[in-house]
């Protein structure tokens, strides 16, 4: 998946505008099943055939494609868009789930700087010490335990180059992002 699709530094008050040529139908698809709301605009040559498309997916619908899926000590799941703000005071048990974008192939760890107990799985595999990662958006699963009331969750993924990624809005995402992208040859 081109980490251009989802562009999750990009600021929640932007929308997105993607231009593309005609023959990119399976980058449209795929942009109309990341944002289904967003709105797809056709131009056409003076003989009436398409060319170019234009897709627009407005602040609102992206601000909801930044933060984790969260599930409070069993409740039903919510997302929180600007994950990690906006958590209840404790005691919590939470599952966070989502996509994680990774901007260069390495080795990560998980570390946490806050309150409570984390333990995560990487691409559905539990995730204990260094796990090699390659660029771009990974499925990840956090478990946080906060026996106290008073909650800060501060999250970071160490890279063995020295990379250092928070885990904030900015770079996770409760998109269920496909690995590559499909196509069709006729």
């Amino acid at each position: 998946m081109p980490d251009s699709l989802v562009p999750l530094s990009t600021p929640a008050d932007h929308g997105l505008f993607f231009g593309l040529a005609s023959w990119n139908g399976s980058i449209v698809k795929t942009l109309q099943t990341l944002y289904p709301q967003g709105k797809l605009m056709w131009e056409t040559d003076p003989s009436g055939s398409p060319f170019l498309c234009f897709f627009e997916v407005p602040s609102a619908i992206w601000t909801q494609s930044k933060g984790l899926r969260a599930q409070f000590n069993r409740k039903p799941a919510i997302v929180l868009n600007d994950f990690p703000r906006g958590l209840p005071v404790g005691p919590n048990r939470v599952i966070f789930s989502g996509s994680l974008f990774i901007n260069e192939q390495g080795s990560y760890r998980l570390v946490n700087l806050g309150t409570g107990t984390v333990h995560w799985q990487v691409q559905g595999r539990p995730a204990l010490g260094w796990v090699e990662m390659k660029k771009g958006y990974i499925p990840i699963k956090i478990v946080w335990n906060e026996p106290t009331g008073a909650p800060l969750l501060n999250l970071e993924v160490m890279g063995d180059h020295g990379s250092t990624i928070p885990l904030d809005a900015d770079h996770v995402t409760p998109l269920e992002l496909p690995e590559g992208i499909s196509t069709e040859f006729k």
